[in-house]
């Protein structure tokens, strides 16, 4: 029976970092088989031993190598037609096995002496490449096993076709395939003599997997003859288990976060002399996603110097947000449209219905009135701008010290848009466009805010994790996907801290249907294998975990994991296995805080939401704060 995992079937591109990080994905993908006494590990040599190596030292089980050598029509000592000299017209393996391509020997018409001269010197070279690779070890007895065979890859499944044959014919009991990627045609065909095909990803349109999909990258026998020598030396006895589990690596790394909100000296560390911090959440509804990023945005500009934060929405919906934090009146005589300032553009916004100031939070961000409104309009936001208004007004009119509230979308709708478009599906030009465009428009309010700034201009931004995250560390990068974090780390090398906020399981604001009510939906715990589950296994109910270096944390999130991703449309009866995706969360982020439990988020206009919790750090519901508008604004 072939399994795929969970999520996107079909994709393109280089999903793993390496034949090792394939080999510990396949792993997660064969735990039934975790410290089976009767599985033995075969990597058909030399790429396909680098990745049972870890799937062997994951499993707890023995490893052994199985040495298949190609026949290729180039290796023939007649001149091939043009084109057909890189194709495989068949493959020997151990015990005399013999598989033939029957279409390319015909299509060829090649003559049966020729193959049986080329036959022969093949096993030959077979003989000798595994005497080379053992080094004297023993064979392991593959006889009434169960046996995992691994190859890092495979177009036609010529030599995988005549590996099962061989272990056939040893009388092996089960005979599961493995491998990282494969096109489905080969997996189906496989499935039909194997007892099993595990397969990690079905790459479109279908090519040969070769190093160009390991970065270009070929194994070597010297390398995998020391992996062999290694596994035998450390192979662990039977049923002993895995002694240094990944969630006690993190354990170990990890930093208490009540709520989400690491300490200060945490924070503080992570963030350094960081020009910009993104801030992203695995899900747009959850309370603790937004009280975490309110609270440690708090702490930045309070403590570290930030002065601007940035969100996907409209610029003109967040102008009259930044308006009444910044204490400017309507009719204000500043600066006019045309000045090079960011607040000058903002000075025909932040009215009220009647023409004057708003004088409340929660009527300034009335301004996000297209669905899904309540990403912005909710009482975690609204009590965040209360916060900030009461922080600037301490400035007076010195305007340089006042913090900021911008939206990273130029034109009215785009928006709306952006969060109704699928992570997952849908055109990879139109989101290419959007990451870009937030970019773009990151990129000019830094230039904007430090022109009038002597003081270095530092920025805080919003978003889902799947902006914010570098995508190049996940599956979408094999559709041909970009995202806001990943652009961000090319234009500000050294200067950027990507963190993504993740749960494992509870509760969270979305809505059946676009432009539907918002409503508290069922968050069910995380699947088996994913990122989550590995963080909620840790056993602590709120971290901090920010792998730098060759560290164990570095090594252990490293490795290609699915990780959950909810949208604004989520449906608690949808499928579980909808919404993930596979990323090498290492990579993907420079640090993550996971909240084990969470809760839905509380729209300011929906009086039937639940009540938030008491979270560490963040205070409790605060009445509505009242401004008089001041009359004139300040003027540069």
């Amino acid at each position: 029976m072939s399994t795929m995992p969970p999520g996107h079937d079909t994709t393109g591109g280089q999903v793993f970092r390496d034949r090792r990080d394939a080999g510990r994905f396949l792993a997660g993908l064969l735990e039934q088989y975790r410290c089976d006494p009767a599985v033995l590990v075969m990597g058909v040599a030399p790429g396909g031993l680098t990745v049972a190596f870890d799937v062997a030292r994951e499993l707890c089980a023995p490893l052994d190598t199985l040495v298949v050598r190609k026949l290729m029509v180039g290796q023939l000592p007649t001149t091939p037609p043009r084109g057909a000299a890189g194709l495989a017209l068949g493959a020997v393996a151990g015990g005399g096995t013999v598989v033939l391509n029957d279409d390319v020997v015909r299509g060829l018409r090649l003559a049966p002496e020729l193959i049986e001269r080329l036959v022969e010197i093949e096993r030959r070279e077979l003989r000798r490449q595994e005497e080379e690779l053992r080094s004297g070890l023993p064979p392991a007895e593959p006889a009434g096993r169960t046996v995992i065979l691994v190859d890092d890859g495979l177009s036609t499944g010529v030599a995988l076709h005549a590996a099962v044959l061989s272990l056939r014919r040893a009388r092996t009991g089960r005979i599961v395939v493995a491998v990282p990627a494969a096109p489905a045609s080969s997996c189906q065909l496989l499935d039909a003599l194997a007892d099993g095909v595990v397969c990690a990803t079905t790459p479109s349109p279908c090519s040969a997997v070769g190093p160009s999909s390991w970065g270009g990258v070929a194994s070597r026998d010297t390398g995998v003859r020391d992996l062999l020598r290694a596994a035998s030396a450390t192979r662990l006895p039977a049923g002993s288990g895995v002694f240094r589990t990944e969630p006690a690596i993190v354990r170990a790394e990890a930093v208490a976060a009540g709520g989400g909100i690491p300490p200060d000296d945490a924070l503080f560390a992570l963030v350094g002399d960081a020009d910009m911090v993104l801030l992203g959440a695995a899900a747009h509804g959850t309370f603790e996603f937004h009280a975490a990023r309110a609270a440690m945005t708090r702490r930045l500009i309070e403590e570290r110097g930030f002065t601007a934060v940035a969100v996907p929405a409209d610029w003109a919906d967040a102008s009259r947000v930044n308006r009444f934090v910044r204490g400017l009146g309507a009719g204000t005589d500043g600066p006019s449209e045309s000045s090079v300032t960011a607040d000058a553009a903002v000075a025909a916004a932040g009215t009220d219905a009647a023409g004057g100031a708003d004088v409340c939070a929660e009527d300034a961000l009335r301004a996000f009135a297209h669905f899904p409104g309540w990403m912005m309009r909710n009482r975690v936001v609204a009590d965040f701008v209360a916060w900030l208004r009461e922080r600037n007004d301490r400035f007076g009119g010195y305007e340089p010290a006042k913090a900021g509230f911008y939206g990273l979308w130029a034109d009215e709708g785009t928006a709306d848009a952006d969060p109704r478009h699928p992570i997952f599906g849908g055109s990879t030009t139109w989101w290419n466009a959007g990451e870009r465009r937030m970019a773009d428009a990151l990129d000019d309010l830094m230039a904007r805010l430090a022109h009038h700034r002597s003081a270095p201009t530092k920025i805080v931004v919003w978003a889902h994790s799947s902006h914010v995250g570098d995508a190049a560390a996940t599956e979408l990068a094999a559709l041909g996907r970009v995202s806001l974090g990943q652009i961000v780390r090319a234009r500000y090398p050294g200067r950027c801290r990507l963190v993504g906020l993740t749960t494992y399981a509870g509760a969270v604001t979305t809505a059946e249907n676009w432009g539907s009510p918002a409503t508290s939906t069922e968050l069910s715990p995380a699947l088996p294998g994913s990122l989550e589950e590995i963080f909620h296994e840790v056993g602590e109910t709120d971290f901090l975990i920010a792998p730098r270096g060759r560290s164990w944390a570095t090594e252990a999130l490293a490795s290609a994991r699915l990780q959950r991703a909810v949208g604004i449309l989520h449906r608690a009866d949808g499928d579980p296995r909808d919404g993930y995706f596979r990323a090498r969360a290492a990579d993907q982020f420079d640090a993550m805080i996971h909240i084990d439990r969470t809760h839905p988020l509380r729209p300011l206009d929906e009086p039937t939401a639940p009540d938030a919790p008491d979270v560490p750090g963040v205070p409790a519901r605060e009445p509505a704060h009242v401004h008089p508008a001041r009359p004139g604004g300040p003027t540069r």
